[in-house]
């Protein structure tokens, strides 16, 4: 790799607490080096984060799918994405919170939904829940991601048949 460290992450419970370990593991000797919050050059993300990818931002911004309405929504959807793509959050807190009328967040929403941004849950799920799709952003782990990208390929697949 040309590497010598490589950064890992291991999460764990103690005493009924979330516990997350950062370590680093030299590649050539096999050494790892626990990084906690007093190891120096330590850096931590201080905010949740939600990786974007940069072909979905692209696909959007240059087929002209969505308008301003709906980059407003979704941008405010990104803000609030849960853990493994999981919105639940009813229209009317949108419109509140980006000062729109509902039907403006409803027509957005339903733009977003009809280019394959964003999925309605279903049932057993609220109407307020869906899932962004995991080619534009996700939030989550790597290995979650791609079960994600399997699925939506899948359901991909069944649509067409």
């Amino acid at each position: 790799m040309g590497c010598e460290s490589m950064a890992r992450w291991q999460g764990g419970c103690q005493g009924g607490n979330s516990v997350w370990r950062y370590q680093a593991v030299n590649e050539v000797t096999g050494e790892v080096v626990e990084l906690g919050a007093d190891t120096p050059g330590e850096r931590r993300w201080p905010q949740p984060r939600v990786q974007l990818f940069q072909r979905g931002i692209q696909r959007v911004a240059e087929e002209g799918i969505i308008g301003k309405e709906a980059w407003r929504v979704l941008g405010y959807l990104l803000g609030i994405l849960d853990w493994d793509n999981w919105l639940v959050v009813p229209q009317g807190r949108v419109a509140d919170a980006l000062g729109m009328l509902q039907p403006q967040v409803s027509r957005a929403v339903r733009t977003l939904i009809e280019n394959n941004l964003l999925m309605q849950a279903g049932r057993p799920y609220p109407r307020s829940a869906y899932r962004l799709s995991s080619d534009f952003a996700y939030k989550g782990q790597y290995t979650g991601w791609q079960k994600r990208q399997r699925e939506e390929r899948s359901k991909e697949k069944d649509k067409r048949r």
